[in-house]
């Protein structure tokens, strides 16, 4: 089983205070986010796909993606996010 491996460390991205530094923040999880081809997560709702294998490729990547945002935001931030089950969600929330 491969991993994602960043070419930098998600600690260097500067965490999510608000929306003093939401611009710069976005910016930066975004292009993490579409370096590995998960953007689209963010920016539109995906539909499940039926195939057992496929939803799992799926599962992994929205656990990578909301992670990632996860990730990247202050502890007084969580609650945001605390409820969604989806990258959309998480990102259209913040």
């Amino acid at each position: 089983m491969s991993t994602l491996a960043l070419p930098f460390k998600l600690e260097s991205i500067e965490k999510l205070k608000g929306q003093s530094n939401y611009t710069r923040w976005a910016s930066l999880v975004f292009h993490v986010l579409k370096f590995y081809n998960l953007d689209e997560l963010a920016i539109a709702k995906v539909e499940l796909p039926m195939e057992e294998a496929a939803l799992k490729t799926h599962n992994k990547r929205e656990m990578t993606a909301i992670m990632t945002i996860q990730l990247t935001i202050n502890q007084d931030q969580q609650f945001v996010i605390e409820g969604c089950t989806t990258t959309y969600d998480a990102w259209t929330a913040l």
